[in-house]
């Protein structure tokens, strides 16, 4: 097991997507910034939605800009623990 990072373009906030949902309904915004459907909503045309998603801007599958694997949970753990030997620099914080 491990921890990953993924950071997700704006392009569907800001207005610059290729085309608009076919469903716009269906469309909203997770926590972490990833642009996700609705799918178990009655009415929704899966396949005409999975496209749309798949190519809606120039970002990639699901607006992903950037994804990284950080590492295991060994080496997120030392991580953690030599960040907290330091003391924090409130100019930083």
């Amino acid at each position: 097991m491990g921890l990953d990072a993924t950071v997700y373009c704006d392009c569907f906030e800001k207005g610059r997507i290729r085309m608009q949902p076919p469903q716009p309904e269906m469309v909203y915004i997770e926590p972490s910034g990833q642009l996700s459907l609705k799918w178990d909503e009655p009415g929704a045309d899966q396949h005409r939605i999975y496209n749309w998603l798949a190519a809606c801007c120039d970002h990639g599958p699901y607006g992903q800009l950037v994804s990284h694997r950080l590492g295991n949970v060994a080496l997120i753990a030392f991580l953690r623990e030599l960040l907290d030997e330091h003391p924090r620099n409130s100019q930083f914080c």
